[in-house]
């Protein structure tokens, strides 16, 4: 040992990568808990962020996009994009605000809506119909029922 060089390892081993790693995790069983609440989709998350800093800016409790994104640690840039969503038809954010928890969190993201936010809001409904066939067949609902209500209507005046 007194000799100052350091024990070397056989040539064949140096500069090797282990050919597998092992991860030993330790999971908790939850035999026995409650399963966890289904989890709400990211994209109903930031639509309810956005509404609430425009809430925030328009009573004055935040002046500026950069005092939201101090107070939730976020870039303002972030901030930005997320409210943008807001620039979302009203029939396609009521349809988002309508997702159920335990909506696939994959089904409808922001980084696909995003190319619609500056389309005109006819055509934002007719690519988000296009791209998503729950809103479609939601729409068509809403549609039938408008349009049966408005027959009753007639019927109602026509009778009277």
């Amino acid at each position: 040992m007194g000799s100052g060089k350091l024990p070397s390892s056989p040539p064949s081993e140096i500069g090797r990568r282990p050919t597998h790693v092992t991860y030993y995790t330790t999971v908790p069983a939850r035999e026995g808990l409650p399963k966890p609440p289904p989890r709400v989709p990211t994209v109903v998350t930031l639509l309810r962020k956005a509404e609430e800093f425009k809430r925030l800016m328009a009573t004055s409790e935040a002046r500026n996009q950069a005092e939201i994104a101090e107070r939730v640690k976020w870039t303002r840039a972030r901030v930005t994009q997320v409210m943008k969503l807001l620039k979302l038809d009203e029939e396609i954010r009521a349809w988002l605000l309508s997702l159920p928890p335990g909506t696939p969190m994959k089904l409808v993201t922001e980084r696909q809506l995003r190319p619609l936010l500056d389309l005109p809001h006819e055509e934002q409904v007719r690519r988000v119909a296009a791209m998503f066939p729950s809103f479609a067949r939601q729409r068509r609902l809403v549609e039938t029922e408008v349009v049966s209500q408005a027959g009753k209507a007639i019927c109602r005046v026509g009778t009277a």
